[in-house]
Formats: C-alpha cells, sequence, structure tokens
C-alpha cells in the first residue's frame, strides 16, 4: 500500500482481473497510500513525545539522620538554615553548620573541608546556597549556583565521601495551582542533573521546599535526605513528598485544541543551515508571510541564498540577519526596522545554542556565568521583553533533553536550559503563551547551528567519562560519529520531517511543555541507571523494565566457551588461575575498546583512564559472561575499576572447588544427565527412578567426606532419635 503497488495489492486482495476492481483500486491506492505512511509517521512521533509529572511518594519513613554538614550562606536565608538544623537534629541526628560567602574560593575551602571532615565525614552534605536572594548574583545567575559548584568541586578535591544535596524554594511547579516563584532557581537543578552523572557517589539529589520554613515537614525531608524514599529530584509541599517523573505522553486520537497559524511576522533565531532553516520552511508552508531570521552570519551565506530562494517559491518573504544578542540596543533597533518593513512581530520560535562543553570538575564559576548568560542571551529573552508579545502571540523556547534528564559535560548548558524551562512554566502561568519543547537529537549534517544535533543529542555517559573509543573508524562525515555513538547509546536521532511534524502537533495542542526524543529504553535505560538508580523513568513503562532486568541476576549461559574455560583454570595450579583470568579481561578490554593487542591494556590502570564509557562497560560485561558463565551485574567493571581487581573478582565467582570440578571428564555427563532429566515428564517412572539413585549416591558419598570426629549416620545414637529422624535416615540410606 505504501509503494502504491496496485499489481502486489490486488494479488494480495485475491483481486481479479477484468472486474473493475483493481481500476477501482487504483483510483483510491494513493489516498490509502497517504493514509498508511501518515498513520504510520503519527504513531512514531506519538512514541517520541514525554513529559514530567510530579507524583505523591507514599513511603516516607525516615530512618536514622547521622550526622549532616549544613552549608548555608552568610546573608540571611529567612529561618530555613534553623528550620532545617531542627528537621535533621529532630531524632538524635548531629548536624553541624558552615557558613559561606562570596569570596571563598574552591581551595581555600577544599582545605577546610579536608582538615575537618576528611577523616571524619558527615552521613551527607545539604547546602541552603541557593536560597541566598540578599546577594547580587552575577547577571542572569541564579543566587548560589556558583558557590555550590565550588562546593562540589572542593567536596571532591578534599575526598570527602558524603553526598551533597542541594536546596531550592519556587524553582519547580508540581502542579497549575503551585506557584513557581524562582525559575532562575531552576539552574541548579539542570547542573545538579549533570552532576548526578559525573559524580553518581557523591550527588545525593535536588530538593525544593515549600513556601515558608513554619511549613516545613521535618520528618518527610529526613525521609527524602537519608534515602528513604528513593528519591533524588523531589518537592516537599504541605501536602506530602512529590518525585519527579518523565511520562509517555501521545497524542493518540485526541483532537487538536485548535489549527495553530502563524501570526504576524515570525522571528527564528539560530543559523540558516541548522533546525531553524527547517522551521522556517514549515512555517512558511503553514501561511507566514515573512520571515526573519536571526542568527550568526548574514544573507549571503549559501545556505541563506538557498533557504531565501525556496521560501520565495512559497510566497513567504525572509531577512536574514547578523545578531549580536549581548548588544541591547542594536537588538531594539533592529527589531524596530523589521516591524516598520514587515509588520508586527507575533510568532518567535529560538532555536539557536551555544556553550562549549566541560566536566563541572573544569569549570571555574566566571566560565559558568558567562555561558549561562550568553545562552540566555542567544535563546532570545530579551527579544521577548522587546516584543512585547501579547496573549493572542506565540513564544517556542527549543530546550534539550540534557535539561530534562542531564548529559555529561553539560553542566552550564543544562543549567541555562533548565532555566529556559522554568521562565516559560512562569510566562505561561501569568497568561503568555509561551511553549518549551526539549528536543532530542536531530539529524542534521555537521556544519551548522547544531542546537540539538550536538548539544541535546548526547546522552549520559555514567559512571565514565572522556570520548567514546568504539565509534566507527569509516565515518563520511565528522558527524557520523556522534550520530552513530547516540544510536549506540539508545538515543536515535529525529528525521527533521518528522521533528516538525511534532513540533506542528505540539501547537495545535498548545502543549505548554514537552520532551520530544526517540529512544530505544531497553538500551538507554540500563546505561542511564549503570553507576546510580533514578526514579525518574519509572513512569515509563518499557525503561521501568528494562532497568529492572538490567539490575536483576542474570541467568548463567553455561555455554561451550564458559564450560571451557573451567575445565582449564581447574587443571592450573592455584597461582596462575588468577593470571589466566587476567589475560582473558585484557583481551576482552583490548577487542571492545579497539586497542591493537591485549598486551596494550595495562593491568592496574582503571577502566576509566583506559577510555571506558558506560556503553563500553556494558559490553565488556556482556562479553564476559558470555565467557566465563558468570551471572555478572552491569555495574561490574564500576565495582572493579582495574583489570587485574576484575579478574580477581572473576576468580572469586568461579571459585578454585567450581573450577576443579569443571575439569574433571565427569562434569560434561552430569551436564547430559540434568538435560535428560529435565526432558522428562514430572510422572514419567524412569525420572523418579534416576531421582531415587541420584539422592543414594549424593547420600553415600556426602557421608564419606565428613570429619573423621565426625560421627557416621550408623555410629549415631538411635536410641535418642525420634521415630521421624529414624525414619528420615533410613530413607536416606535407600535413597527413597
Amino acid at each position: 500500500m505504501e509503494g502504491e503497488d496496485l499489481g502486489a495489492l490486488s494479488e494480495t486482495l485475491s483481486l481479479p482481473d477484468g472486474t473493475g476492481h483493481r481500476t477501482s483500486l487504483g483510483t483510491v491506492l494513493p489516498a490509502l497510500s497517504t493514509w498508511r505512511r501518515g498513520r504510520r509517521e503519527r504513531s512514531a512521533v506519538d512514541s517520541w513525545r514525554h513529559r514530567v509529572e510530579w507524583r505523591p511518594v507514599t513511603d516516607t519513613a525516615p530512618t536514622a539522620a547521622g550526622s549532616w554538614l549544613v552549608v548555608h550562606p552568610k546573608s540571611a536565608s529567612d529561618g530555613w538554615t534553623d528550620a532545617c538544623v531542627r528537621a535533621l537534629g529532630a531524632d538524635g541526628g548531629q548536624v553541624r553548620l558552615l557558613e559561606l560567602d562570596g569570596d571563598t574560593d574552591r581551595e581555600g575551602l577544599a582545605a577546610l573541608l579536608r582538615s575537618r571532615y576528611a577523616e571524619e565525614p558527615p552521613t551527607g552534605v545539604l547546602s541552603l546556597l541557593a536560597l541566598d536572594e540578599d546577594t547580587p548574583p552575577l547577571p542572569g545567575v541564579a543566587p548560589g549556583l556558583t558557590g555550590t559548584l565550588i562546593l562540589l568541586q572542593a567536596l571532591m578535591d578534599a575526598a570527602v565521601p558524603a553526598p551533597l544535596w542541594c536546596a531550592t524554594r519556587g524553582a519547580v511547579s508540581i502542579d497549575d495551582s503551585d506557584p513557581l516563584d524562582a525559575p532562575h532557581q531552576a539552574q541548579l537543578w539542570g547542573l545538579g542533573r549533570v552532576a548526578a552523572l559525573e559524580h553518581p557517589d557523591r550527588w545525593g539529589g535536588l530538593v525544593d521546599l515549600p513556601a515558608g520554613p513554619d511549613s516545613l515537614d521535618a520528618r518527610r525531608l529526613c525521609a527524602l535526605l537519608t534515602g528513604a524514599c528513593g528519591e533524588d529530584e523531589a518537592a516537599l509541599r504541605p501536602a506530602g513528598v512529590y518525585g519527579r517523573r518523565l511520562i509517555p505522553d501521545p497524542i493518540g486520537g485526541r483532537a487538536p485544541r485548535r489549527t495553530w497559524k502563524p501570526r504576524g511576522t515570525v522571528l527564528i533565531t539560530g543559523a540558516a543551515d541548522g533546525p531553524a532553516a527547517h522551521v522556517a520552511r514549515r512555517l512558511a508552508a503553514d501561511g507566514a508571510k515573512h520571515i526573519v531570521m536571526l542568527g550568526p552570519g548574514d544573507g549571503d551565506a549559501p545556505a541563506a541564498v538557498e533557504l531565501k530562494a525556496e521560501l520565495d517559491a512559497l510566497g513567504t518573504g525572509l531577512t536574514v540577519a547578523d545578531h549580536a544578542p549581548a548588544d541591547r540596543e542594536a537588538t531594539a533597533h533592529l527589531l524596530e526596522r523589521v516591524a516598520q518593513a514587515s509588520g508586527r512581530i507575533g510568532t518567535i520560535v529560538h532555536t539557536s545554542a551555544s556553550g562549549e562543553l566541560a566536566p563541572l570538575m573544569e569549570l571555574t564559576p566566571r566560565r559558568l556565568a558567562e555561558e549561562i548568560r550568553t545562552h540566555l542571551d542567544d535563546t532570545g529573552r530579551p527579544l521577548d521583553e522587546l516584543c512585547d508579545m501579547g496573549p493572542e502571540d506565540t513564544v517556542v523556547y527549543f530546550s534539550t533533553v540534557a535539561a530534562s534528564w542531564g548529559s555529561k559535560d553539560h553542566g552550564s548548558y543544562a543549567a541555562a536550559t533548565a532555566c529556559l524551562d522554568a521562565l516559560a512554566r512562569r510566562d505561561r502561568a501569568e497568561g503568555r503563551p509561551t511553549i518549551s519543547i526539549a528536543w532530542g537529537l536531530w539529524d542534521l549534517p555537521y556544519g551548522g547551528d547544531t542546537t540539538d544535533a550536538t548539544h541535546g543529542g548526547d546522552t549520559p555517559d555514567a559512571p565514565y567519562g572522556g570520548d567514546t573509543p568504539d565509534t566507527p573508524d569509516t565515518a563520511e562525515t565528522p558527524s557520523a560519529p556522534h550520530t552513530e555513538r547516540s544510536r549506540r547509546q539508545g538515543l536515535s536521532p529525529l528525521d527533521p520531517r518528522l521533528a516538525l511534524t511534532a513540533l506542528r502537533q505540539v501547537l495545535d495542542h498548545d502543549d505548554p511543555s514537552v520532551t520530544i526524543a526517540d529512544v530505544r529504553w531497553e538500551r538507554f535505560a540500563p546505561l542511564f541507571t549503570l553507576a546510580r538508580p533514578s526514579r525518574l523513568f519509572d513512569g515509563v513503562p518499557a525503561a521501568r523494565q528494562a532497568s529492572e532486568t538490567a539490575r536483576g541476576p542474570l541467568e548463567d549461559t553455561g555455554g561451550d566457551e564458559a564450560s571451557a574455560l573451567r575445565r582449564e583454570l581447574g587443571a592450573l595450579p592455584e597461582d596462575e588461575r588468577v593470571e589466566r583470568l587476567l589475560a582473558l579481561v585484557r583481551a576482552h578490554v583490548a577487542a571492545v575498546l579497539r586497542y591493537p593487542a591485549p598486551e596494550s591494556v595495562e593491568p592496574d590502570r582503571p577502566f576509566k583512564e583506559l577510555g571506558f564509557d558506560s556503553i563500553a562497560a556494558v559490553e565488556l560485561r556482556n562479553r564476559l559472561r558470555a565467557a566465563t558463565g558468570l551471572s555478572l551485574p552491569t555495574t561490574v567493571v564500576f565495582d572493579y575499576p582495574t583489570p587485574r581487581t576484575l579478574a580477581g573478582h572473576l576468580l572469586t565467582e568461579v571459585g578454585p572447588g567450581e573450577a576443579g570440578a569443571a575439569a574433571h571428564p565427569v562434569s560434561d555427563h552430569l551436564d547430559e544427565l540434568e538435560a535428560a532429566l529435565a526432558g522428562l515428564s514430572a510422572g514419567d517412572p524412569r525420572r523418579a527412578g534416576l531421582v531415587n539413585r541420584l539422592q543414594a549416591l549424593v547420600w553415600k558419598y556426602a557421608a564419606t567426606a565428613r570429619e573423621s570426629d565426625e560421627p557416621e549416620a550408623d555410629e549415631q545414637d538411635l536410641t535418642a532419635a525420634t521415630a521421624d529422624e529414624v525414619f528420615a535416615l533410613i530413607d536416606r540410606e535407600l535413597g527413597v
């Protein structure tokens, strides 16, 4: 049907020739083909759609609070410090305070933490730095954000193992009745999601506090911070604890709220060779009369010239202007000229993105602040204010999945885009029609505005960092390794044509906030939770099932390769077994990382330094499982961080006794016997006879292996035995 093959379809339907049926079918076949393609595409787009929901958490019984370090700003925090100290100390918890001011630097704080807490670390660290509303932050940067970065870095530098929890107030909204008072504090949530992936063992989580300290429930706060709730992104409200969840949000058969049309002059931020160009084509097809594109470069660029020709054919004018977002005065003059020449701006779509990637441990406070401010300027918050958008107008922000669930090395980018999401939600609550879409990877050629082709598409490499070593060596374009990497992690690039269909659905249904990503949950979810559990995806059935399967024990493969290895180990002297397993580990590490030879793998070098990321960790686990027949967890490389320690663990799991037994020729016959028993039904008399005989053999030879000072069965004092014990002894002797 999709290929409009009339002959094949007629034969499938058994339509005879010469009756007119084929002619009639040929008339409607194009419409059927279009319907079929549209149905399939809508189904694909439906599977991409997700949204964030806050769900009540019922298990909030606190565990022992332990000892806590509460880090608070020097300025007043409206009673929050006292309230949190009382909560953590209510059930015998020990609380120490550490006051920080704006002059604290990383080195000095690390030295202080090292001297006070390295040897006797607290159970956890709670930061209230984000609640400092009195100290003016750097322009565009949330209060306490740079201080939180310094605190995290100093805790790492000082080797303080306590997890860091960070509190905000008014940074998130659990529903339409819950005001989002401090959208800039959402920057900390974006940064925290990246910290959870880069430092899974040192990051505790994020908690948004209620409106005032008087409404803080001490027991619920303790339950959250001590891990009793199992949440690491939560909001405390008078009604209870709410956990953040990503849930599927398919359109299905829902009718759209409207048929959206672009209003007035359309303003798009972004380059002419990126997502902005695709959006421009779609809005021109939807009836836009004039489009203004603001971004790097002007209308003489080849991509801009080509786009202008395409839009001219559709009857849509195009103006491409080089734009310097930081120059607010120049931006105001530019918008005034646009309005005079093309009419009032009534539709804005922000697709641009910027920012350099770096691990959190390499970010400086100034660099973090500059990148956040630059990104907020690039994505057009000043433009929205200058355009004075009304309630009938539309503003769309292109965000990224890095803000939704984090991404390695995207700290400043995730912080900025999380702030944009929060600003969009607040705008919507105040009556301004703002939409925020967190996109996955767009499948675009390398070279232009890679809004979500680079930033949004990177999935987390928890627990390992660095470049992936196993991307194809024969990439046709510079973007091919990145795209292939994303696919292997479970995040497939989005076809731009279908992504625009998803955009149109969002506009027609007036969705305030949605995440659009093509996620292969069976691969992505286990990688995401490899080093750190997360309840974020508990609302996605496929993700929850994949994570549970990965965490559970895997069935012993018992393959030929594993059996041969165990026989070989059993024949070796004990001191040579670990070296044999080390050779095995190095060989598979070399294969996974594409090293030239196993000898290139240093046995005592950490896997992270060898080049491992989460994908490589899972692949090595699968290889070793097949080679050894052992049930290995997905975190085995994380738990045993060098080839030598991993080899020692494998020897422990195999066990010298088991290896020796496997080396005996009879072990193969036992495997055959087990298979034969499995093939006999429970009522088969042959199965009962074999089982009885085996029981007799087990009893006979188990008895001879007892210690000499332990009395044999026939030497035991039967006069003291009960009737049941005597009958049991007879049964064992006779193999009954």
